[in-house]
């Protein structure tokens, strides 16, 4: 019986769960290129995050903004790592506890945390209009960044008189060399690839930095646009890929990969390539 992404070739640019993307979406036909773009590496402060395990073990924030699942995760491994744990989830109980969208949620909920609150667009946008309706004058933040500053958002608390703690708990790093990326590069601007596909927003921001330095930015874009489909998880990465004036013509309404592969293949499936 003939699958909907039969004879279809699918890009993707996913590290941390490469095999099983691919997996999902040759079930439905396809052939899968694959060059992961980044991966999520802990950074090495191991100082700066016991003190901030400390802080909030000790009861010095009121509110924990979490951006991320492997965000949680990986406080979580390092409070472990100083034998602390226990004591780590301990502390989440009493604290509001924010989540931006369903992964940190989802690995709160492993650690036995219920989220009280969560905004209905997972943006840092989203969070700001959410927390507006909090009275933040004097309560003490906590924000897990996610893998880079995010400033405006610090701000935004700062002007709500929120009184902010961040802490990093890992940096964004190459998954591939830049040649490998280079060749994947070339490969899309073939007519050999019908769908790319996006994670995150800085998967974008790495390709086209590959990109503008092989000066391929603009036909690429111009083939993104007219005759690749481009698939995205999420908004920011969508305003990523809209900075670039690509328009993403696959958006799944759950930003979950399982979802992203049915909606390739029901985009291939009705007709609307």
């Amino acid at each position: 019986m003939p699958r909907p992404l039969d004879n279809r070739t699918v890009a993707i640019t996913e590290h941390r769960f490469e095999k099983e993307f691919a997996s999902l979406i040759e079930r439905h036909g396809a052939s899968v290129i694959s060059c992961p773009l980044l991966e999520e590496r802990p950074v090495e402060n191991h100082d700066e995050l016991g003190l901030f395990i400390d802080r909030l073990i000790g009861g010095e924030l009121d509110l924990m903004v979490f951006f991320t699942g492997i965000g949680v995760r990986f406080l979580a491994v390092e409070a472990e790592s100083h034998q602390k744990l226990s004591d780590f989830v301990a502390a989440l109980g009493p604290l509001r506890i924010v989540a931006r969208g369903p992964k940190p949620k989802a690995a709160l909920q492993k650690l036995g945390r219920q989220v009280d609150l969560a905004p209905q667009k997972p943006t840092s946008d989203g969070l700001l209009d959410l927390l507006e309706n909090e009275d933040l004058r004097g309560v003490r933040v906590g924000v897990q960044l996610y893998g880079k500053p995010n400033d405006a958002f610090c701000e935004g608390l700062v002007a709500m008189g929120a009184a902010v703690s961040t802490v990093q708990v890992y940096d964004y790093a190459p998954a591939s060399d830049r040649g490998r990326i280079r060749d994947f590069i070339k490969t899309l601007l073939s007519d050999s690839v019908d769908v790319v596909t996006f994670t995150s927003g800085p998967q974008i921001t790495s390709l086209f930095d590959v990109a503008d330095e092989a000066g391929l930015s603009d036909p690429l874009v111009q083939r993104m646009n007219e005759s690749m489909a481009v698939a995205v998880i999420g908004e920011v990465a969508d305003r990523s890929l809209q900075r670039r004036g690509i328009r993403a013509r696959i958006c799944p309404t759950v930003p979950k990969m399982a979802p992203m592969a049915q909606a390739i293949a029901d985009y291939y499936d009705g007709g609307t390539e």
